[in-house]
């Protein structure tokens, strides 16, 4: 996700007036390939890019040969093949199958507009991106469908058929996972398209200020993630202690359902240091059956939190799911706030991949 948000900064830097772009999207890979269809650059004239797909040697063929797309403005896929150790895993032979597309630098531009609404306004969307058509009337490379997160189909003229067939697997993209390359066929058209679920990065939510989440928040802010600090405390809860918060919320547990939303999304970490909050918070995050729920801190005192909430909420406690992690992290040996975030974003992340 932290590519998307590199994509939108360097996007507006460059603007209409600025040298020319094209927007790379992977959407198949042969052999071991460092990414996975779906991942995005974008590529800038003179060498510049923000985003990463694979391998020097790679980048290198993608940005010669986004000059030409660019001068000829006209979507086209394009096939990188690499048996070096540079630009592939091993030495083993490996094939990027790329769509590149020249952008105008306009603000609304469809890819553009979809990916900033995705990150800035959390909004999810399925995509059906064409990189290969045959036949009379087939639509071009870089045409799309989108179905946004309010059930709004956005669909391009296509034949019957063939819109039918892509609106079906958008509907089923969400609980497909992972984007898919798909062939359409209608009468002498077939078409090839990338089908993806667009989302936006994981919102992690720390209830609790301290100084030492501040390398929790530092740190999943690089992994390009959202993040919000809840805290009933100003003197905490305020944007000079956490200026990389995307929202820094003054609140305590009584106010939370008004203030910070928690659903079967939710990913929380407690670390309140007070004993009757965290167990208040963990009564509320575990009843929403939450993604992911940790406590921060030593586990001593992870497992009185533990036992307390098994003695007042048994029904909780007795959760399948593995949550709460108590504590929050993977077991590396960590002794440092800095440690500790890396521990504990690593499991948030091993916890992600198995949803």
């Amino acid at each position: 996700m932290k590519d998307i948000a590199d994509i939108i900064e360097a996007y507006d830097s460059v603007g209409c007036s600025g040298p020319s772009m094209v927007l790379a999207t992977l959407v198949r890979t042969l052999g071991p390939c460092y990414r996975r269809p779906g991942a995005r650059m974008l590529l800038i004239e003179g060498g510049h890019q923000a985003g990463l797909l694979s391998g020097r040697n790679v980048e290198k063929a993608l940005h010669a040969r986004a000059r030409k797309i660019a001068a000829a403005s006209r979507p086209e896929l394009c096939i990188f093949t690499s048996q070096d150790n540079t630009a592939s895993i091993g030495g083993a032979a490996a094939e990027n199958h790329v769509l590149l597309e020249p952008l105008s630098g306009r603000p609304d531009e469809l890819p553009i507009r979809l990916l900033r609404e995705c990150l800035e306004q959390r909004r999810t969307f399925a995509l059906a991106t064409v990189f290969a058509s045959r036949g009379a009337g087939a639509p071009p490379p870089g045409t799309r469908w989108v179905l946004d997160d309010q059930g709004q189909l956005f669909s391009p003229p296509a034949p019957e058929t063939l819109d039918h067939d892509i609106r079906r697997d958008l509907l089923s993209a969400g609980e497909v996972g992972g984007a898919r390359r798909m062939t359409y066929a209608a009468g002498a058209i077939e078409v090839e398209a990338l089908i993806e679920r667009l989302a936006p990065p994981p919102l992690l939510t720390i209830f609790g200020g301290g100084l030492d989440v501040c390398p929790l928040v530092r740190i999943s802010k690089e992994l390009g993630w959202h993040v919000w600090i809840v805290d009933p405390d100003p003197a905490c809860a305020n944007k000079g202690r956490f200026r990389l918060a995307d929202r820094v919320i003054v609140a305590g547990p009584d106010r939370l359902e008004t203030s910070v939303p928690i659903d079967h999304q939710t990913i929380a970490i407690l670390a309140t240091h007070d004993f009757d909050d965290d167990l208040r918070l963990l009564a509320l995050l575990l009843g929403n059956r939450c993604r992911y729920v940790g406590l921060f801190g030593p586990r001593e005192r992870s497992e009185r939190v533990l036992t307390s909430l098994q003695r007042k909420h048994p029904e909780l406690a007795r959760s399948a799911d593995g949550l709460p992690y108590a504590p929050a992290g993977l077991d590396i040996g960590a002794e440092t706030p800095q440690e500790e975030a890396l521990a504990i974003l690593a499991q948030i992340r091993a916890r992600l991949s198995e949803s």
